[in-house]
């Protein structure tokens, strides 16, 4: 469907987007810009008794918790100011996916995203999480060399409330066999939706929320961020 018939925008013009305040938001069913996804806005929610941002849960490295770095080592990418290294993956202690077991074919790896203790992804300097990024790079090209894989998924839970279980910052990567299905219909929806209009479709979202200027939370002259129209978990952002 052309974004033109998304459903118009609840009376929310009061809406402070940065302390996320609902009030005057309706409980409304919306749909995905282009894809069939379909999610529930349901605000009231946000009034029961455990709220997240209010809760403090630091990364505080303790006697018994797990040395990510001592686990078998992968791939490292050396400090380049000093001794050491600036970003080790290992393998997963305890791994879903492995190259030896058929029914579970696939390969699982930690990013050990600095060497430093009780330092969350958020306080690094840009210089380390380019490092970073680059390490991701690095690993995903490995992995989709290797036989029979075809999709490989570089995530973080960053903080207790995302289910971060590991005091040390880390992120993991999954190489699957497969392509997961919902992303090949994504794929074959924004294919399908240039073919018809002659245009890329995100330019066509991304106009589509700075007139409505409801959910941007920042923009430059490089870069756009905005909380979607249909998301799909609370605080998602583009």
């Amino acid at each position: 469907a052309p974004l033109s018939a998304v459903p118009q925008k609840p009376d929310d013009t009061h809406h402070n987007r940065l302390n996320l305040n609902t009030e005057g938001m309706k409980t409304e069913v919306r749909r995905d810009y282009i894809h069939d996804y379909y999610v529930l806005i349901a605000p009231k929610r946000a009034g029961r008794p455990y709220y997240a941002a209010a809760s403090d849960h630091p990364l505080v490295k303790t006697s018994t918790s797990p040395r990510l770095d001592l686990q078998e080592e992968i791939y490292t990418l050396p400090n380049d100011k000093a001794d050491g290294w600036a970003v080790k993956v290992v393998a997963n202690k305890f791994p879903a996916l492995t190259v030896d077991n058929p029914d579970a074919y696939g390969a699982q790896e930690i990013v050990i995203d600095t060497p430093l203790r009780n330092t969350a992804f958020g306080e690094l300097p840009v210089e380390q999480i380019e490092k970073i990024l680059l390490t991701y790079q690095a690993r995903s090209q490995a992995l989709h060399d290797m036989p029979h894989i075809r999709y490989v998924s570089i995530f973080r839970n960053d903080g207790f409330e995302a289910g971060a279980s590991l005091a040390h910052a880390h992120s993991q990567i999954f190489a699957l066999p497969f392509e997961p299905p919902r992303l090949r219909a994504e794929a074959h929806a924004i294919q399908q939706f240039v073919l018809e209009n002659s245009r890329d479709p995100y330019d066509d979202i991304i106009h589509f929320e700075k007139r409505e200027n409801l959910r941007i939370i920042a923009e430059n002259q490089e870069w756009i961020s905005f909380a979607p129209y249909a998301p799909q978990w609370q605080m998602e952002a583009w």
